[in-house]
């Protein structure tokens, strides 16, 4: 379920319709009606009336402060008029001029005033107020000319200051109006006004601004608006990423309900173009539904919410992205600038909590998987939202919802695994039914993975038969180990049918598999089947101008690939595994051409390898390509990769290139904090990230890094701003989801990590079997006896 969907849902549970005139929110009636104007109303006056206050409590207890909350405070509706001190201030930061405007026609005219008109506008200005014309004479009825505004209007919408751009925004401008809102202070809308303007001026650029006009009026997440053509909109966002920084310490983390939060505080929607604004818009399409389901006789929640939706849906509008226009497209971003110190020290930090707290955060987010689970006799399973394939950046794609697949990375035995370590940990028997029920939904559906990715450890069985084993020996139930073992012994290079080479969906991922298998359990099939997999391995392996690479069967149009989860970080990683046990040489030196491959790519500027998805080509420096710092693509990833490697070989190189790899990590969770604005799934999120920080700790100087206290303000931030009732989790995709890596399983199972329990590290399950967080939550942890750094820098990755 979305944000906004979860959002609307809880508003539809906070109201109830009592009557033709009334209703309740939040079981507070409003007030009722005289009986004798009741009487006076004809039932459509009456569902008039009804609507209408019902969309002012909307707009105010709902839109204006972010999500559904109890009746707020009556404010005195007496605003302090005329320039007063505070509006005086915004007018002196307001560094605009005015605007011309042409095209009005003079409908009459004497020795004092004209009176013109323009589009159904109809004024009476002065000669001053002329921008062409003799102001010596009046103008002639008929005659057009162009009038001169000013900076600013103090009285246009009353208890609010207006500032206008140096180019006129016509209400009816081509492409439409987009809004952005700042959840703003009374002290930050001065400075926001002041680089606004100047910014917006000196661009050329069309605008109006308004601000609230009495600062004891800045409780509502609206406090500030900027309205900007959506032609426009990639040049503004450009001048707002510059600003954001400056005004990050005065923002505060909610955005308007319905809204799109495209950073803490900011928020984003289109204008209506009826002439309400967006909030009242919206609150009174989602009030129509609530009438129209009482209308119906619809009276369960459930019900009610597929009404408000049918509303929206006629009105051209969606649940899960309200903040659109019918048939627009979703092109706002605002891409904060990566770490700085500036940019980090404008955002306090956000205090974690104790290692209670943590288990609490994975305890309540598994209650809430048990109670969500579908069952059917003894299995279960969930619907969750999944990315639509072909995009590079699944936390902006459209989504599908269905059924979990039976795979550990988004399927059902990705929540067996999390809910069996959170029972161990917590002793909750509901997370072990759900568990039992999940595993068993997950063995029941193996054939549904596709065979070219069926050794993949997060997409195929190699992650099951993880899974399988870990709950079976969790929970003492061998007979899903018996299951696990079984289908790891099915992972031969046998299949007549294409297969993928990479750790997240192919051999690689198998190969690792089998290896903590085999390590657990001793069975000698297990070795020889990982030997067979690298075989297939060094067999598939395409030379490169430096070191060797793999192409995806899927995708044949991309190079060889960077990265943990489908590039060369995480073949290498299998490979270097699997010279561990068995001492065959020809592995260690095809892994080590696989990271001679990926550290061709790697950009000292920006201290992290390229996402090379979608590029034709695979020379290191023939264009720009973007990067990514998460889990799967990036430095992250490639730091597990290096920090096995290092443990394996001792070869100082990949300890370097670690390091770095870790300081890369470290700077973007330190912008995500700042922003605000990142999603906390394992894969490519602030949670994965964290985890990846922990499980490198031992590699940093602590007393330089602070890798702990970091990890922390990011568990902290997760409890401040989501884990509350009413709130929803920012997941990897743009709804939330219940799987391990995009969703809610990955990050309980990152605060059940935190909470000094024993818990198996999925992001790089070789390293660790049972590593203990609690360790790395005071330091002490390490990944392998020598891994501590003794000096203090960290050396940028180098040739061999």
């Amino acid at each position: 379920m979305s944000i906004h969907r979860e959002k609307i849902r809880a508003a539809v549970e906070a109201t109830v319709i009592r009557s033709a005139t009334s209703y309740s929110w939040f079981g507070r009636r409003s007030d009722e009606l005289p009986r004798s104007v009741q009487r006076s109303f004809t039932p459509e006056t009456a569902r008039s009336y009804l609507h209408y206050a019902l969309q002012s409590r909307l707009y105010t207890d709902f839109y204006c402060a972010g999500a559904a909350q109890p009746w707020s405070r009556e404010q005195s509706s007496q605003v302090p008029a005329g320039r007063t001190p505070f509006v005086e201030a915004l007018s002196a930061a307001n560094s605009g001029n005015g605007y011309a405007s042409p095209g009005w026609t003079v409908a009459g005219a004497d020795k004092r005033t004209i009176a013109v008109r323009k589009g159904g506008v109809r004024l009476v200005v002065g000669p001053a107020e002329l921008e062409s014309g003799d102001p010596g004479s009046a103008p002639q009825p008929g005659a057009t000319l162009s009038l001169r505004f000013p900076k600013e209007f103090i009285h246009l919408s009353p208890g609010f200051y207006m500032a206008v751009g140096d180019r006129e925004l016509a209400s009816g401008s081509e492409g439409g109006i987009v809004r952005w809102y700042w959840n703003l202070g009374a002290t930050g809308a001065i400075r926001f006004v002041r680089e606004v303007t100047a910014d917006l001026n000196r661009l050329l650029l069309p605008f109006k601004l308004k601000v609230l006009s009495d600062p004891a009026r800045f409780v509502r997440c609206d406090a500030v608006v900027l309205y900007v053509r959506i032609n426009d909109s990639q040049a503004v966002a450009d001048a707002l990423q510059r600003v954001y920084p400056k005004l990050a310490s005065s923002l505060k983390p909610s955005t308007p309900a319905l809204t799109k939060a495209v950073a803490a505080g900011v928020g984003v929607a289109e204008d209506p173009g009826d002439g309400t604004s967006f909030g009242l818009h919206r609150c009174g399409v989602l009030a129509e539904g609530l009438i129209r389901a009482r209308e119906d006789g619809r009276h369960d929640a459930a019900s009610r919410l597929e009404a408000v939706e049918a509303c929206f849906a006629a009105a051209g509008l969606g649940l899960d992205r309200p903040y659109l226009n019918p048939g627009s497209a979703d092109c706002y971003r605002l891409r904060i600038p990566s770490a700085s110190r500036s940019l980090h020290d404008a955002t306090p930090p956000v205090a974690g909590g104790d290692r209670a707290s943590f288990l609490e955060v994975a305890a309540a987010i598994g209650r809430r998987l048990s109670l969500e689970a579908i069952w059917h006799q003894e299995r279960c399973t969930w619907v969750g939202a999944e990315p639509i394939s072909g995009s590079l950046n699944p936390a902006a794609a459209r989504t599908v919802h269905r059924s979990l697949g039976p795979e550990l990375y988004a399927g059902t035995s990705g929540l067996a695994l999390f809910l069996a370590e959170l029972h161990a940990a917590t002793g909750d028997s509901d997370a072990r039914r759900a568990a039992l029920g999940a595993i068993a939904q997950t063995f029941a559906k193996i054939e549904e993975v596709p065979p070219s990715v069926r050794s993949g450890l997060y997409a195929g069985w190699g992650g099951i038969a993880l899974a399988g084993a870990r709950v079976g020996t969790l929970l003492e139930a061998p007979e899903w180990i018996a299951q696990a073992l079984g289908l790891a012994r099915r992972l031969t290079p046998d299949s007549p049918q294409p297969r993928e080479f990479d750790l997240l969906s192919g051999t690689a991922g198998g190969i690792v598999a089998l290896l903590v298998l085999w390590r657990q359990f001793g069975e000698a099939a297990l070795l020889e089947t990982a030997s067979r997999l690298g075989d297939e391995l060094l067999a598939a392996a395409q030379p490169a101008p430096t070191g060797r690479c793999w192409r995806s069967v899927g995708h044949p149009d991309n190079p060889g690939l960077t990265g943990f989860s489908h590039g060369a970080s995480g073949i290498g990683y299998a490979l270097f595994e699997l010279f561990a046990e068995t001492d065959d040489a020809r592995y260690r030196k095809l892994a080590e051409a696989a990271f001679d491959y990926e550290r061709q790519f790697y950009d000292a500027d920006a201290r992290n390898w390229p996402d090379l998805r979608g590029r034709l080509h695979q020379k290191p420096r023939s264009g720009s390509a973007p990067f990514q710092t998460a889990w799967c693509h990036g430095a992250p990833g490639i730091a597990l990769s290096r920090m096995r490697a290092y443990a394996r070989t001792g070869d100082a190189q990949y300890k370097d290139e670690a390091l770095v790899a870790l300081d890369t990590t470290a700077g973007a969770l330190r912008a995500a904090l700042a922003t605000q604005n990142e999603n906390f799934s394992l894969c490519h999120g602030m949670a994965g990230n964290a985890d990846v920080l922990l499980h490198g700790q031992s590699l940093l100087a602590m007393e330089r890094s602070g890798a702990v206290e970091l990890v922390h303000r990011v568990a902290g931030l997760g409890m401040h701003l989501y884990a509350r009732p009413g709130s929803a989790w920012p997941c990897g995709i743009p709804e939330e989801t219940p799987g391990l890596m995009l969703g809610l399983a990955g990050i309980g199972y990152f605060y059940l990590r935190l909470s000094g329990k024993d818990v198996v590290c999925v992001l790089e399950p070789a390293g660790a079997q049972r590593r203990r967080s609690s360790d790395a939550a005071t330091g002490r942890g390490r990944c392998s006896p020598d891994l501590r750094s003794p000096d203090t820098g960290a050396a940028a990755p180098r040739s061999r």
